[in-house]
């Protein structure tokens, strides 16, 4: 896992970000690193196969990491480069909300679209107060790609 996933995750509210190592070889692989998520549910059996066509979960995949280039990473130094950002945001979620509602289920949705509490992480990289709050949400609604990708990837 690389920084900006490590600090999506602590973005994201996700404290498992942290050394660890349960001493369980299926649940860590035996790691202590302090960038490597750790999660302490079951992984999925495999009989236990998803519905969704993986198409669709690889496009979700795309689409989260062409954000991480052009939303995540992008520069933003002038307000002009903020509302060129903050559209295409608007959009990209518009694009990703299309996959779900066209082949996951509702509460896939409603936990992508409905963000909740989100925490007031720095970035070192926001231009203003409006560039860290796209960064934030962006964060969260990563970690959930992220999560519903796995979740549903055969």
């Amino acid at each position: 896992m690389n920084f900006l996933h490590f600090l999506s995750a602590v973005a994201a509210g996700n404290v498992h970000a942290v050394p660890v190592n349960c001493g369980q070889s299926v649940c860590c692989r035996g790691r202590n690193d302090p960038l490597s998520m750790h999660d302490h549910r079951p992984a999925r059996r495999h009989d236990q196969t998803s519905s969704v066509p993986q198409a669709a979960v690889d496009a979700l995949a795309e689409l989260r990491s062409e954000a991480v280039d052009e939303i995540l990473n992008h520069p933003v130094t002038t307000d002009a480069e903020l509302a060129v950002l903050a559209s295409y945001t608007e959009q990209w979620w518009q694009r990703v909300e299309t996959i779900l509602e066209q082949n996951f289920s509702r509460a896939e949705q409603l936990n992508f679209t409905r963000l909740g509490a989100v925490p007031d992480f720095r970035f070192p990289h926001a231009y203003n107060a409006a560039h860290a709050k796209i960064l934030r949400e962006y964060a969260v609604q990563e970690r959930r790609l992220l999560d519903i990708i796995a979740r549903h990837t055969r």
